[in-house]
């Protein structure tokens, strides 16, 4: 048997794209996997058949295509069964050629039904008796009815409205490269899963073998396969659109009698010339297949084309500008940008939307990974990309540091797809929610987003029972508005039931608070608790004022119980006592090291050094986010995604003696990260305090909270976002206790750190300002360069260019040739993507940029102490050794490294670099 892999009769790249063929994940295609046969069938035979439940005649129709190839009519006999049922006969008298026939079979009034509570199924005995011989078949099927709710704002199955748990399959099967045609792996992936809580499964852009869907028919879990197709061309010739076609039929034919096969799209992230097509083929195989729904593909447009009617449904991130997801690339959405709430909802946006609604994708909060994870690579693929993170962060003075960094950064994680979850649940007008996900993917420059691994095994911070307890078909939810108290400071709030099990619930539903030793701190029993199936109903309130009077800060956890049931959701508070901002002693504090501070450190004195959070005031330090980064640093660092991961924080240090702190990012930490700055500390030796756990492409060692000696005295540095903040009792509690560590006996820094080096961590710039004689230039001629801008136009030390051009070169240069001497030691670049002219063209980040300097009429390079990562916008900055020069050159370069396994692609391909600006500092 040869195997052709030309793409001859299939459109290459929608399926080359599709995680069906991806080199992301199933490396290279070269085989035939699965079973491959002849079948010898009798002159009358069946071929397919297919089962579609009758529930108004409590029985099932079966359709068999039969093939007959005597030339004249046959009279036939079925002899049909079902599991538990009677036998039944059926003659026929059939044509020659290809037919289709139906057969009925009543079930009876007690007849089982398939859904996620209980998943049923029948076996079916098809006999065909004929004078030329027999035929035996067995089909197994369940009797479901998935549709759209009346209110067309749900799923129902069987009459029960549910609410949609999904992940997101990216056919991430690291041992082979390939998907299990068996069921035990299946079974394994699946009941891990449905531990974490999920009973539907969305398959990114391609499908399951048969394995997968048996065991989902068994286990009760409802499947989504996609055509693979990831495009943005999608039907747009004949030759694509009637390839798909036939895929769609195929998928129908391969595996219709699955009852957990409820959903199909036609792809994934689609764009079209051609719409109607889209819309003509969910008419269509509504008519093949009505027992099951239809929709144009998933986040298609990524939803700025608004909702199709024509689909039965839509999974999307959004609709035109109205987003239903709590986190997007570049730090965006209300987990970031909102103090911590349990109030947000969708029921504003969803309101108009015509058809049920799924959020896409949500989630993709990054975990770091711990490296004990290659061991377990024995197979096909090889961890490439996790041994040379590995061996960056081990250069980064980090080694063994990545269990402890799993740990923080994944109980960050989890509290943010608890975040998106909880809000899902309480839009009572969603559909449902598919993350991305509770399993990691091994593309795209590495995205470790998941709970579990590669593997589908749990990552050890993972708990599935912790996770399912806001992530189950029944969930208790707090509605309040905030998570952090002064001392008696009333506590109310909403208790809410969402309930998509499988009936009312009618139970008793307790509430208990307690202290960190265990005690009750209140309680309350809600007896009348009635929440009708398919319905979000808040059931009580709730309020008091925590009576413990101490001079610490504590946390309490609420916890919400269905009694005599396993629904059970926790919610964490934190109570601080009451601190006069205006009565704080700061006379230690000190905002710029300069040259008092450095006399002040000289006579022994400690201080709390609290820098102003720019890029200039900590030129070596990145910005930080509360969330974990988004998904992979590297794919979205263009949109000036920070790319931090979250806190790993000592807390037994002294400073915390008084203050309740957990080792990793939690809620009273977001004011204080909000336009923070995480320092770089690398080669320092300096072990922060709080540390920023920094993504895998960079592997910085950073902290937001450290102290060192400096000459004969001591410094506590923050980089935290706290004297804005000090409305906020964690943030006033915060600088009272760094103040009290400080003043008391406890401070002894074990690091120390030179003024010198100081000064290139803390410095205090001037910015170059440029003369109108100063002379820009740069490496081709069809760039047009405008003369720096005078300092009186509020612009000083700017050069700019117009970033026009279409040549492409793998090296570029600007520069400034000055018309007197400079000592400089920064350089700011602003890099575009995006051009400003009217063809919408775009401009590629370069992967490498030097500086030189003239040196007499010699260009020489400078001696660089630290660059940042390029990035889209003004956050790329150069520092080096000072230096005194008559030029600077800046050269865009191709990195020569060629690592395309940790590099994503840039947007715009084969175009020129472009600087918008270019900024100069030193004296």
């Amino acid at each position: 048997m040869e195997v052709e892999n030309c793409f001859e009769h299939m459109p290459a790249q929608p399926v080359i794209g599709s995680h069906m063929a991806t080199a992301h994940t199933q490396t290279n295609w070269n085989g035939i996997v699965g079973m491959i046969g002849i079948r010898v069938l009798p002159v009358i035979a069946m071929d397919t058949i297919r089962i579609y439940p009758d529930f108004d005649k409590k029985g099932i129709l079966i359709y068999a295509d039969m093939l007959q190839n005597t030339g004249i009519l046959q009279s036939v006999c079925w002899e049909i069964s079902v599991t538990g049922g009677v036998k039944k006969e059926v003659h026929r008298v059939i044509p020659p050629g290809k037919t289709k026939v139906l057969l009925e079979y009543e079930l009876g009034n007690e007849y089982l039904t398939w859904d996620e509570f209980k998943p049923d199924r029948y076996e079916l005995n098809l006999s065909l008796r004929t004078k030329f011989g027999s035929q035996e078949r067995k089909v197994d099927f369940g009797m479901r009815k998935f549709q759209v709710s009346p209110d067309s704002r749900h799923f129902m199955i069987n009459g029960k409205v549910i609410f949609v748990r999904s992940e997101a399959n990216c056919a991430v099967f690291p041992k082979t490269g390939y998907a299990p045609m068996e069921e035990e792996e299946w079974e394994k992936l699946f009941t891990t899963y449905k531990s974490y809580g999920i009973n539907y499964v969305r398959f990114h852009s391609w499908c399951p073998p048969d394995a997968a869907f048996r065991v989902a028919d068994r286990l009760g879990i409802y499947m989504q396969p996609e055509l693979c197709e990831w495009t943005f061309e999608t039907f747009d010739t004949d030759e694509d659109y009637r390839y798909y076609t036939r895929e769609a039929k195929s998928i129908d034919k391969a595996y219709g009698n699955h009852p957990s096969y409820v959903a199909l799209t036609w792809g994934n992230e689609l764009r079209s010339h051609k719409r109607e097509r889209m819309s003509e083929l969910c008419r269509y195989m509504r008519q093949i297949a009505p027992d099951r729904l239809y929709a144009e593909g998933s986040n298609v447009w990524y939803g700025e084309k608004g909702v199709n009617p024509e689909c039965d449904f839509v999974m999307a991130q959004a609709n035109y500008k109205d987003k239903w997801r709590g986190a997007y690339a570049g730090n965006h959405g209300f987990i970031n940008d909102a103090p911590p709430n349990t109030l947000s909802d969708y029921n504003e946006v969803l309101k108009d939307i015509p058809i049920p609604v799924i959020s896409f994708e949500v989630g993709q909060f990054q975990v770091y990974p711990d490296y004990n994870e290659i061991k377990k690579y024995t197979g096909n693929l090889q961890p490439e990309n996790l041994r040379t993170f590995k061996e960056d962060l081990d250069r980064h003075g980090m080694a063994g540091y990545d269990s402890k960094f799993q740990e923080a950064t994944g109980q960050l994680s989890r509290l943010c797809y608890r975040e998106e979850i909880e809000a899902a649940l309480r839009s009572d007008k969603l559909a449902g929610i598919s993350l991305l996900g509770i399993q990691d993917f091994s593309g795209q420059g590495t995205a470790l987003v998941g709970m579990i691994d590669a593997f589908g095994e749990s990552k050890k911070f993972s708990n599935p029972a912790v996770f399912r307890q806001f992530f189950n078909c029944i969930v208790p939810l707090l509605k309040i508005g905030k998570r952090t108290f002064r001392q008696k400071e009333k506590i109310q709030a909403e208790v809410v039931i969402a309930n998509y099990g499988e009936s009312g619930l009618k139970k008793p539903v307790s509430i208990c608070v307690t202290d960190a030793a265990g005690r009750a701190v209140y309680k309350e029993v809600i007896s009348s608790c009635s929440v009708e199936q398919g319905k979000v109903e808040c059931i009580g309130t709730l309020n008091f004022i925590p009576g413990l009077d101490t001079d610490a800060s504590y946390k309490l956890k609420i916890k919400i119980q269905v009694e005599g049931t396993d629904y059970i959701n926790e919610y964490e508070l934190w109570i601080y006592p009451e601190v006069d901002k205006k009565e704080l002693d700061r006379s230690c504090i000190v905002t710029a090291f300069d040259e008092s501070v450095r006399e002040r450190l000289e006579k022994g004195e400690r201080l709390i050094l609290l820098p102003k959070l720019t890029q200039s005031s900590l030129p070596v330090s990145v910005k930080s986010s509360f969330m974990s980064d988004f998904w992979c640093w590297i794919m979205f660092k263009k949109r000036d995604q920070h790319g931090t991961m979250g806190m790993l924080i000592e807390t037994e240090h002294k400073l915390f003696e008084k203050m309740q702190v957990d080792e990793y990012t939690n809620y009273p930490w977001w004011h204080m990260l909000k336009n923070s700055r995480s320092v770089i500390l690398d080669d320092t030796g300096i072990q922060p305090i709080i540390r920023m756990v920094d993504n895998i492409h960079r592997n910085h060692s950073m902290g937001l909270l450290f102290e060192v000696k400096c000459g004969n005295g001591s410094l506590l540095i923050s980089s935290l976002n706290i004297l804005p903040n000090l409305e906020q009792p964690e943030a006033v509690w915060m600088l009272h206790c760094m103040l009290n560590y400080v003043k008391s006996g406890d401070m002894n820094p074990v690091q120390e750190v030179s003024f010198q080096k100081f000064c290139l961590m803390f410095p205090n710039h001037k910015e170059l300002v440029l003369d109108y004689e100063d002379k820009p230039f740069a490496s081709i001629n069809d760039h047009k360069m405008y003369a720096p801008i005078k300092k009186q136009e509020n612009k000083p030390g700017a050069a700019y260019w117009d970033t026009t051009g279409s040549r492409t070169e793998d090296e570029k240069f600007y520069g400034i040739l000055f018309e007197r001497t400079h000592y400089v030691d920064m350089v700011q670049i602003n890099l575009v993507t995006e051009s400003s002219h009217d063809d919408k063209s775009g401009f590629d980040l370069p992967e490498l940029i030097e500086v030189e300097y003239l040196d007499g009429d010699t260009w020489k390079p400078v001696h660089v102490i630290y660059r940042s990562f390029l990035t889209e916008g003004k956050e790329n900055k150069i520092y080096f050794k000072q230096t005194e020069m008559q030029g600077i050159k800046i050269l865009l370069k191709k990195d020569k490294k060629n690592e395309v396994y940790i590099s994503a692609e840039t947007v715009y391909k084969n175009q020129p670099y472009a600087i918008a600006e270019l900024k100069f500092f030193g004296i």
